[in-house]
């Protein structure tokens, strides 16, 4: 098979599956018309700039996180619609490792992104009080920079799952423990600001998302570098 034969069936793939992506976004009130405008945009950019197994990435830190979504509000009436500043401060930081050739910032950035998610939607199920992450001290549920060991736990499963898919994806083990530990420690930053400058009203929700996964990127490029594996 010719390799513009090749290319031509993995973009209709692409372009099939970001159709399938778009229907279940509406149907489903996953995301607002702009929302799923910009998020093909955002698949669509992966793609070309990373390659199917970024994209494969991208979609299975929505799947999940939909689905965590999904099995903390499912039974509600009202299914809380994502918009444009929700994928764009998951996303973004993504986007920018791949213009600067970085997969492993780009698996950071989605590591750190998907272990937010999960502590985000599954720690408000703790039983205990969550604490505030610069004060330790008990804050009520869903107090931005609150942090529970449920929540923590579920954002090591969700660090995990990228790393793993690193690893699927050809990256070495050293590799995959890089991605792991960025996606606590973007986890983590992104309680840190939750805690101080969102709490000041200086940055939103989505902001403060930007920089979590930001911070998973750039640490996991920094560890690459300090270990030479990069």
């Amino acid at each position: 098979m010719g390799k513009n034969m090749t290319t031509i069936i993995e973009a209709s793939i692409v372009l099939f599956a970001l159709g399938i992506f778009s229907f279940f976004s509406y149907k489903r009130n996953w995301l607002n018309n702009e929302g799923i405008l910009i998020a093909n945009i955002i698949g669509l950019s992966t793609f070309i700039l990373g390659g199917g197994n970024a994209l494969t990435t991208l979609f299975v830190f929505f799947g999940v996180g939909e689905a965590a979504t999904y099995f903390i509000k499912g039974k509600k009436k009202q299914h809380h619609q994502r918009n444009t500043g929700n994928i764009l401060g998951n996303s973004l930081a993504s986007i920018v490792a791949l213009l600067l050739s970085s997969t492993i910032g780009f698996f950071g950035a989605i590591s750190a992104s998907l272990a937010d998610t999960l502590s985000s939607e599954i720690g408000v199920l703790s039983k205990k009080k969550p604490r505030m992450i610069t004060t330790l001290k008990t804050v009520q549920t869903g107090v931005d920079g609150g942090v529970s060991a449920l929540g923590f736990l579920a954002a090591i499963i969700g660090a995990l799952i990228v790393s793993g898919m690193g690893f699927l994806f050809g990256l070495s083990w050293e590799h995959a423990v890089l991605i792991f530990l960025a996606g606590l420690f973007g986890g983590i930053i992104d309680s840190v600001f939750g805690a101080t400058i969102q709490q000041k009203k200086w940055v939103d929700n989505n902001e403060v998302n930007f920089l979590g996964s930001s911070a998973g990127a750039l640490f996991a490029v920094l560890l690459g570098i300090i270990f030479g594996l990069l």
